[in-house]
């Protein structure tokens, strides 16, 4: 009997670890998703460029991320790439907006960067006025320089 109860104890250890080690694999144990996340087990919290590469050592972490064509907006909720930008904005996984803001007096001393990189950009027919787009006829007018001694 009781070379049975020592047999039964070892086979309940081993499969009592493999039901440990499986749980962990899939997970078991975490806090749940929310905000529209899945768990991965193994993610990066790295944000992604155009070139393909990370702007940081892409890790692998297990934890919650947005799934595949979503993004993360500004509360922590996952939202689709479409729904991400607002006001005359449209979302683009490599972009650049050169040529695409409303003149100012320095405009003419602006040298556009040669880099794209992810995010929102101004629709076509639009320009960026600060963080929004407008169309070019709403644009502030251009005002001169003032003149040494006046003011406006």
């Amino acid at each position: 009997m009781e070379q049975r109860s020592v047999i039964l104890l070892s086979s309940l250890s081993a499969l009592l670890m493999l039901i440990s080690v499986q749980a962990a694999k899939i997970g078991y144990g975490t806090k749940p998703c929310t905000q529209g996340k899945e768990y991965n087990r193994c993610g990066s919290s790295c944000k992604p460029s155009c070139d393909g590469e990370t702007a940081c050592l892409a890790k692998c972490e297990q934890g919650c991320y947005c799934p595949a064509g979503t993004l993360e907006d500004g509360d922590g909720k996952c939202v689709k790439k479409a729904d991400y930008c607002k006001g005359n904005m449209t979302y683009a996984d490599c972009g650049n907006d050169c040529g695409h803001i409303c003149p100012s007096r320095f405009h003419k001393r602006f040298v556009c960067p040669k880099t794209h990189f992810p995010g929102c950009f101004c629709n076509s027919g639009y320009v960026h006025l600060g963080d929004r787009c407008v169309l070019p006829q709403d644009c502030p007018k251009l005002l001169p320089f003032p003149r040494p001694g006046t003011s406006y």
